[in-house]
């Protein structure tokens, strides 16, 4: 939803309904990713066995699924982690077998380590945005004593989190492709120029302009938070004869001093 909708829907809430709505900043849905592989171990105790304490050991590889230079898209779900992959390995046979053997009668365990994964995911190591990006290969899995589900999900959250503190981790913006629609007025049309100064100054990406008779289209990639107050600037620029189209596009790498949590 646009600035200009949000503002409507708050009028006639307030002209209908009488109720005086507080519109808050906008955040941006910044994420977080991982730009180079690590390996990470973890080990947990369950202290409350003070007779046979039990220990759970993982360890993660991890590895950004895109390079972080790319722009990642979001089609179908690209770059959200749905689990980890198994990829167990070890000098000793059996510490393979025994993960193995427990990890397919025991399905809860691995819907465990995921679900500990997802909850590293959430806040990132660096602006505690959450992480996106990752694939989290499981290398291995010994553990001693009763394996108790909520110690393995613990274990597997402070693990992947130890991983992504050891991995480079790149700031992501949303990235939006606009469509910017110009069309001709009874002097003919604004000035085009002042619409593309105003894009990149913005730090848009031009793709194409397309001039027709009666209209010219303007397309773009344009970071999210580029687009705050843009509805207002173009009508003004063009005299009312602009108006644009968002759709995103997936996120691309930014550098720090351009993030803006609050707008």
């Amino acid at each position: 939803m646009g600035e200009l909708q949000i503002e409507v829907l708050r009028e006639r809430l307030l002209r209908e309904y009488k109720l005086d709505v507080f519109i808050g900043p906008i955040r941006i849905g910044y994420r977080e990713s991982p730009t180079k592989p690590v390996e990470h171990t973890e080990i947990i105790e369950d202290s409350s066995q003070k007779l046979h304490r039990s220990w759970i050991s993982l360890k993660f590889y991890i590895e950004p699924i895109t390079k972080y230079d790319n722009i990642i898209s979001v089609e179908n779900g690209f770059g959200v982690f749905t689990g980890i992959e198994l990829s167990l390995e070890s000098e000793n046979t059996e510490e393979i077998e025994s993960a193995n053997e427990v990890l397919s009668k025991r399905p809860e365990l691995l819907k465990a380590v995921n679900d500990g994964c997802s909850v590293a995911l959430f806040n990132g190591p660096k602006m505690g945005f959450a992480v996106t990006n990752v694939k989290v290969f499981l290398k291995s899995f010994t553990f001693s004593g009763r394996i108790q589900p909520t110690l393995l999900s613990a274990c597997a959250s402070r693990c992947l989190s130890g991983a992504l503190r050891k991995s480079a981790i790149n700031i992501l913006e949303p990235l939006m492709q606009i469509e910017v629609t110009i069309v001709a007025g009874i002097s003919g049309f604004p000035d085009v120029d002042n619409i593309l100064h105003e894009l990149s100054k913005r730090r848009a990406r031009v793709i194409s302009v397309d001039s027709q008779r009666k209209t010219s289209i303007i397309t773009a990639s344009i970071p999210l938070s580029e687009t705050i107050g843009l509805s207002k600037i173009l009508r003004t620029i063009s005299s009312g004869l602009a108006s644009f189209n968002l759709e995103q596009k997936g996120y691309q790498s930014v550098d720090v001093e351009n993030v803006h949590i609050n707008i």
